[in-house]
């Protein structure tokens, strides 16, 4: 039971670190739509072109 409560909390401070506070970010919105598609295999266009 300790090891899960320790993953838990470490697995917290990851996502914590990674989450930004700009919600309403253009920027990171599209940085968020690329990321997406990349991992999907599409590589053809960037959003920052269009």
């Amino acid at each position: 039971m300790a090891l899960k409560n320790k993953l838990g909390t470490e697995i917290k401070h990851i996502l914590k670190a990674a989450l930004t506070d700009e919600t309403d970010s253009r920027e990171v919105y599209m940085k968020g739509i690329d990321n997406s598609y990349y991992y999907e295999g599409y590589m053809t266009f960037k959003t920052e072109d269009l």
